[in-house]
């Protein structure tokens, strides 16, 4: 069964570290590169949402007219991969090109765990199956449980150097003292920049040059989920593709034996 079920717990355990880092970062990306206001900030954040919910629905339904369970595998995991890493080009002020990508980088959110569920159905014995869709459940969970404690490291770990370094760059030529640099980050992370007196050209660049250390840092953590789905694509080719059972003979095969045992009970044979 390691090619019928056991890489589908690894290719969930993968995309699941991958999706929730999205679900997790987007929305920090928003407000540290885009805007600090909560309503709008939601608005922003609503294409990934509809995404989501769209590709389930559509996506989803469509899985047993397409057939080829391991191409759209491939091909969910590859959109997921590509539209994430995408979010790396994204700089602040620009609000169309995180809404589209997120959009697309959610589309597969049902899709890839709907093909996984539909693969192990059709391969895992009857009286295994409730703990063998339990079990692709539980490793989504596990995975996004990894992804989200790896990616918020590399992001914790470089915010505050990148920030630092494009808020001394905007600033200090312009006469701030570089002493004074980090406490100014720190204000501008506090919304408290009005207690240090700055020049409206000063506040400016500083808030920009924040806002540019951000996207910097996000830049490396959306790169850093590209292996992640590499590895899920390489794991899919392996897996068998159930396509061959998309069909009505298990349910007359069914049906045939139980009228088969009620003949039997009713002297008729």
């Amino acid at each position: 069964m390691v090619r019928e079920y056991t890489f589908l717990l690894f290719i969930i355990f993968v995309t699941g570290a991958v999706y929730f880092t999205l679900t997790t970062s987007m929305p920090q990306q928003i407000v540290y590169t885009l805007t600090s206001d909560a309503t709008l900030g939601g608005v922003y954040n609503t294409p990934g949402g509809f995404g989501g919910a769209a590709g389930g629905v559509f996506l989803g339904g469509l899985i047993y007219k397409i057939k080829h369970i391991r191409w759209q595998l491939i091909f969910a995991i590859a959109v997921q991969t590509l539209f994430t890493a995408l979010q790396s080009i994204c700089r602040p002020g620009q609000v169309t090109k995180p809404s589209v990508f997120q959009l697309f980088a959610n589309a597969p959110f049902d899709w890839i765990p709907l093909a996984c569920y539909i693969t192990a159905s059709l391969h895992v014995p009857q009286e295994d199956l409730g703990l063998a869709l339990g079990l692709i459940g539980k490793f989504r969970f596990l995975g996004s449980a990894v992804g989200t404690t790896v990616f918020s490291t590399i992001l914790s770990n470089r915010a505050s150097g990148s920030t630092v370094s494009r808020v001394a760059s905007a600033v200090v030529p312009l006469g701030y003292p570089a002493v004074k640099v980090s406490s100014l980050v720190s204000a501008i992370a506090d919304d408290t920049t009005k207690l240090l007196d700055l020049s409206s050209e000063i506040l400016s660049k500083a808030i920009e040059g924040y806002q540019f250390g951000w996207a910097d840092t996000f830049r490396i953590t959306w790169l850093a989920t590209i292996p992640f789905g590499i590895i899920a694509c390489g794991l899919v080719v392996f897996v068998r593709d159930p396509s061959p059972y998309f069909t009505n003979h298990t349910a007359v095969q069914l049906e045939k034996e139980v009228l088969g045992k009620g003949e039997k009970e009713a002297g008729l044979e």
